[in-house]
């Protein structure tokens, strides 16, 4: 079998690089050149125990405590194919089921598997013309909805998770401040938290009426330019916000201070349109995006996203076409 220095041409970041250096790396097969597996992507160095990953592969973060120092991000997690739905104005969901405003039945709140199939329940929204974004929280389904009654009224109404109205819970003469978006409202303790307008997220009392907070975001992601807010969620620990012109989602802090970290939303279902919400599954902790077919009947697919090991495919600059292996260990 060849050795390491035959695969890692002179000069390409052998031996000696450190943790998250690139090299060029000729692979063929399993156990070619020796210590290389096919399926992951990983190459152990039988010569100095070096452990490198193909670009393009990731590994899962569990395994983060045995490559403390390696590059991490967040990638579609393509574990789970992309999950169909019918198209939807507003979705969220927990690790069994999700939750849909179907956008023809405007007046339902539909219950689903979450690998989908057809629904489970299908309960219609009392006093709704339409409805628009679903919150969930571990005990409640909420539906933002324009109402019949006097011009622009909007209210949330509210459902348990196997969607039995609560009538008493009902939130009535909220404003109208941009929400509408499938992900522009979310719930965070006792807040309500809404993308109110083109650059500014505003945070509510538990009633929907008081205006507790008002947080101007005209540099999503510090870029240096202004792109209208679409969509935020939260994790548990952090926000994260998109727009309506980018691909992207970023993380800000519990004051709405721009953390650095952002990934790209990847579409992987296609043919499909720009990516725009980004949403946070509970149950099973991790962010989620709908891509949406280009064509009729529109479908929506339900892409999930999880923290990873690794990077994005490269190839030697040389232009050779070799990929590169990023040093774990």
């Amino acid at each position: 079998m060849s050795n390491f220095s035959t695969f890692f041409p002179a000069g390409g970041g052998g031996e000696g690089s450190g943790i998250n250096s690139y090299a060029p790396f000729l692979v063929t097969s399993d156990n070619n050149p020796q210590g290389y597996i096919e399926s992951t992507g990983v190459y152990t160095n039988p010569v100095d125990d070096s452990v490198w990953l193909k670009t393009g592969k990731l590994l899962p973060i569990s395994l983060a405590s045995t490559y403390p120092n390696a590059t991490t991000g967040i990638y579609p997690d393509t574990t789970n194919a992309p999950v169909q739905f019918p198209r939807t104005r507003g979705f969220a969901a927990n690790a069994t089921h999700a939750y849909s405003t179907d956008f023809t039945s405007t007046q339902y709140i539909i219950k689903y598997n979450i690998t989908g199939g057809s629904a489970l329940v299908n309960t219609v929204v009392p006093n709704s013309l339409q409805n628009r974004t679903v919150i969930l929280t571990s005990t409640r389904v909420y539906v933002y909805a324009y109402s019949t009654g006097s011009p622009n009224a909007y209210t949330i109404e509210a459902f348990d998770l196997d969607l039995v109205n609560i009538p008493s819970e009902r939130i009535t003469g909220m404003p109208y401040q941009g929400a509408g978006n499938a992900g522009s409202i979310i719930k965070v303790g006792t807040s309500w938290f809404v993308v109110a307008s083109s650059y500014v997220i505003d945070e509510y009392d538990s009633t929907f009426q008081t205006l507790l907070n008002s947080y101007s975001i005209t540099d999503l992601g510090n870029l240096g330019t202004s792109n209208t807010l679409i969509s935020i969620a939260w994790d548990g620990t952090n926000f994260w916000i998109t727009s309506n012109a980018l691909n992207q989602a970023f993380q800000y802090t519990t004051s709405f201070v721009y953390t650095g970290i952002s990934f790209e939303m990847t579409i992987i279902q296609s043919p499909s349109n720009l990516l725009r919400d980004i949403f946070y599954n509970a149950g099973n902790s991790e962010l989620f995006a709908l891509s949406q077919d280009t064509g009729n009947p529109f479908e929506s697919y339900y892409q999930a996203y999880a923290s990873q090991l690794g990077d994005l495919a490269r190839t030697d600059s040389s232009g050779s076409g070799q990929p590169l292996f990023i040093k774990l260990k």
